[in-house]
C-alpha cells in the first residue's frame, strides 16, 4: 500500500449468515377470525342475557309488580349524583380515571360527536329517573329532550352528507337497521307491539327524510340557497302530512299493521292515535337539524377568526350579542310556551321547540375554547347507547 493512502477495511458477513426477521404485529388471519368469532359470540351471549331478564321481568312477573311512586326529591338526589361523579370516568371508557397520559391538541369543531353524545347521556338519564321517580313535574323538560333527539337525527345525518356525499343503500340500510335491530328483538320475545319503543319509528322517519332530502338533487347540497329550497318542499310536505289528519290516515294506511297501538293504558280507540301524536310532535324540528347543519360551518370559522383575532373585543362583542339574543328569546319562549300546563304546551310543542334546542347549541358553543370541553366521559358512555336505553 503506498504511502499516505488511507487503508479502509470492510467487515464481511459470513456466507451463512440470516438476518433476522422482525415479527409482524399483524395477526395471523386464523387468529383475526377467532377474535371476530369470540367477539360476536361474547355479543350475542350478552343480548340473550338482557332480553332473558326482560322476559323474566315483564312476562313471567318475577318481582311484585307495583305503582310508581312520585319522588322528586330522589330525582334530583340522583341526578346531582350522576353530575358529581360523571368526571370519574374516562372518555367513553366508563372506567375511573387513570393519571392523565400527555393530551393531543383537540380538534377545534363545533357541537362535535363527543359533544352530541355527552348531551344524549344527559338528556337519556333524565329521562330514565323521570320515568322511574313519575316526576311529571319535568313532562315539558322531557319533551324537549325528545325534541333534541330528533334534531340531532336531522342535524348529524345531514352533516354527513354534506361532508362525505354518500349517497349509498348500503349506508342507509344498516343506519335502518341499527335503529331498529333491538327495538325488534323486544317485540318478537316480549310480544309487543313496535309502537311501544316509538323513539325507534321516530328516529328511522327522519333518517329516511334526511336521506331523501339530501339525495335529490345531490348538487344542491354545495350550495345554501339551493339546500335551503329543498329543506323548504320538504316542510311543506311535513306540513300536507301533518297538518290535516285525513291526509295523514291516508298516507300512512298502508303501514297501519306496524304503527298501529292499542295497549293497555291507550286512552283512545283510534290505533293510530299514538303515531299521529306522537311523530307530530316533532314533525319540524328534525328540519331545524338540518338547518343548523347547513350553516354550521361558516358560522364555526366565523368564531374561529374572531378567536384567532389580536383585537379580543370583537369577539367579545359578538358573544354579548349573541348570549343576549338567546336570552331574550328564551324568555319570549318561555312567556308564550312554556309556562303553560301540558295539553297546552303539546299545541303549540311542534313550533317551539326548536327555539331552547337552538339557545343550548349556541351558548354551549359560545366560545372556541369550549367546543372540545368536556363534562365527563359518563355521559358519552350513556350516549353511545342511547338508542338502547330509550329502547
Amino acid at each position: 500500500m503506498a504511502d499516505g493512502e488511507l487503508q479502509t477495511t470492510t467487515r464481511r458477513r459470513p456466507q451463512n449468515f440470516e438476518t433476522p426477521r422482525t415479527k409482524s404485529t399483524r395477526p395471523e388471519p386464523r387468529q383475526h377470525e377467532g377474535a371476530r368469532r369470540r367477539s360476536l359470540a361474547a355479543s350475542l351471549a350478552e343480548l340473550f342475557l338482557v332480553v332473558a331478564w326482560f322476559y323474566l321481568c315483564d312476562r313471567w312477573h318475577a318481582f311484585p309488580i307495583r305503582p310508581r311512586q312520585h319522588d322528586l326529591r330522589s330525582f334530583g338526589l340522583v341526578l346531582s349524583i350522576a353530575a358529581v361523579v360523571a368526571n370519574a370516568y374516562e372518555s367513553g371508557s366508563g372506567k375511573p380515571s387513570t393519571p392523565p397520559t400527555p393530551p393531543t391538541p383537540p380538534k377545534h369543531e363545533m357541537l362535535g360527536r363527543h359533544q352530541t353524545d355527552e348531551w344524549k347521556g344527559v338528556m337519556q338519564l333524565w329521562i330514565l329517573l323521570y320515568h322511574y321517580f313519575n316526576c311529571t313535574e319535568t313532562y315539558k323538560v322531557v319533551r324537549l329532550f325528545v325534541a333534541s333527539f330528533s334534531w340531532m337525527t336531522g342535524y348529524g345525518n345531514c352533516s354527513y352528507y354534506i361532508r362525505s356525499n354518500d349517497f349509498s343503500v348500503r349506508r342507509l340500510v344498516r343506519s335502518v337497521f341499527r335503529l331498529n335491530a333491538f327495538a325488534a328483538l323486544c317485540c318478537v320475545a316480549l310480544g309487543n307491539q313496535y309502537m311501544l319503543y316509538y323513539i325507534c319509528p321516530l328516529t328511522t322517519l327522519h333518517t329516511i327524510s334526511v336521506y331523501v332530502v339530501m339525495a335529490a338533487w345531490p348538487s344542491a347540497n354545495s350550495k345554501f340557497s339551493h339546500a335551503l329550497l329543498k329543506v323548504a318542499a320538504a316542510a311543506a310536505v311535513a306540513a300536507v302530512v301533518w297538518e290535516d289528519e285525513a291526509v295523514f290516515r291516508r298516507v300512512w294506511s298502508p303501514l297501519r299493521w306496524l304503527l298501529r297501538y292499542d295497549g293497555p293504558s291507550f286512552r283512545s280507540d283510534d290505533p293510530m292515535h299514538e303515531w299521529h301524536f306522537r311523530s307530530g310532535l316533532e314533525k319540524y324540528v328534525w328540519l331545524h337539524g338540518m338547518l343548523f347543519a347547513l350553516v354550521r360551518r361558516p358560522y364555526e370559522r366565523l368564531l374561529l377568526s374572531l378567536s384567532s383575532s389580536p383585537r379580543r373585543g370583537t369577539l367579545r362583542t359578538f358573544q354579548f350579542v349573541v348570549a343576549t339574543a338567546c336570552l331574550t328569546a328564551g324568555a319570549v319562549w318561555y312567556r308564550h310556551a312554556g309556562h303553560l300546563d301540558k295539553y297546552a304546551y303539546n299545541r303549540v310543542h311542534p313550533y317551539t321547540s326548536f327555539v331552547p334546542v337552538t339557545i343550548f347549541v349556541l351558548l354551549r358553543n359560545l366560545d372556541v375554547g369550549m367546543w372540545s370541553r368536556s363534562f365527563g366521559g359518563f355521559y358519552r358512555t350513556l350516549g353511545a347507547i342511547s338508542l338502547e336505553l330509550c329502547t
